[in-house]
């Protein structure tokens, strides 16, 4: 009766649970009323806090267990890796697994080889099997398998990293790179929704997806102060200006491509010079557009686009001779 009695005061059996349940803020409650915790309680402890965003505290509670155990290392390897001791950080994961093979540190142990570049692909595979709810090891794997050069292999994982997806940002964005990593463009726009503030990359990705609206509710938010959103979409206002018949729609689209323009006047790069000078052409100031691509050729004399555009309004002046002259880029010494 007294041992039962004991044992129902105790809050240890409390705390690992809340810490089993994904709770660690109640966890840290009731380890924080024991008289006091062996090494064991000691590092699990130290788990929650780490769960719980308290660095520091972590590593306090972890300072004096002399012998750690799986939760030990998985809580070191942790502290390691946010101060940037990746090496150190894999060290700690593998003698954590070695000593019990749980999904935490399957996973980090993948994720520290993947940071490191070192022989990915199989640990992140073992992390699926050990973690098979886990869209983290998923990603991992299609990251490790698109640097292997194995793309279907990285779709794969994508399609099960997103059906176990579960809401963080961090994922999602892992989730999302993966995608315009594996250039299946129309996945990674279709994917940008689960995203906060999606990065430039997405808004190309659903141009090339051949999604101008989706693309340009995510860049107008990031192009004040984005020159490559801004270019983006000013070549796709040029581009809808030059498909557009004479009318509304092509006055629209100019107007949209202005816009672009005067944001960035002062961006002295090949491809926003090459499209001003296409949408100066539209407007019908020749002169002004050749002078712009000349200048982007200054800039990149190998990149084709404006020696191509130059080429051919010179033609079109009857300047076929200098027109020639610029149909084949200079070799590259």
């Amino acid at each position: 009766m007294w041992l039962a009695s004991l044992v129902a005061c105790d809050p240890v059996p409390k705390a690992d649970a809340h810490l089993d349940a994904g709770r660690p803020d109640e966890a840290i409650v009731f380890y924080e009323r024991a008289s006091s915790l062996n090494p064991e309680a000691r590092q699990r402890y130290a788990r929650a806090l780490l769960q719980a965003g308290r660095s520091e505290d972590a590593a306090r509670a972890l300072h004096d267990v002399e012998t750690p155990n799986h939760d030990g290392h998985l809580v070191a390897g942790s502290l390691l890796a946010e101060q940037g001791e990746l090496e150190l950080a894999l060290v700690a994961f593998e003698a954590g697994l070695a000593v019990k093979e749980t999904p935490e540190l399957a996973v980090n142990v993948c994720v520290a080889r993947l940071g490191l570049d070192r022989d990915p692909l199989t640990a992140c595979q073992d992390a699926v099997k050990a973690a098979p709810m886990d869209p983290r090891a998923y990603a991992a794997v299609a990251e490790a398998a698109l640097r292997a050069e194995m793309p279907q292999t990285a779709k794969e994982a994508l399609f099960r990293a997103e059906k176990h997806y579960e809401g963080d940002p961090t994922t999602a964005l892992w989730i999302g790179e993966g995608w315009v990593g594996a250039e299946d463009h129309a996945q990674a726009c279709a994917w940008s929704i689960q995203l906060e503030q999606p990065p430039v990359l997405f808004g190309r990705a659903c141009l090339i997806a051949g999604d101008p609206v989706r693309a340009q509710a995510l860049l107008e938010p990031l192009a004040a102060d984005d020159d490559e959103a801004a270019a983006l979409l000013l070549r796709q206002a040029v581009f809808e200006a030059e498909d557009a018949s004479e009318g509304v729609s092509r006055h629209q689209a100019i107007e949209r491509a202005r816009r672009w323009e005067r944001r960035l006047l002062e961006v002295d790069e090949v491809g926003v010079l090459t499209d001003r000078g296409r949408l100066a052409h539209l407007a019908g100031d020749v002169l002004e557009a050749e002078a712009l691509w000349e200048r982007a050729i200054e800039v990149d004399p190998l990149e084709a686009a404006p020696r191509a555009n130059l080429a051919r309004s010179l033609s079109q002046r009857g300047m076929k001779e200098a027109a020639e002259a610029l149909a084949s880029p200079p070799a590259n010494d």
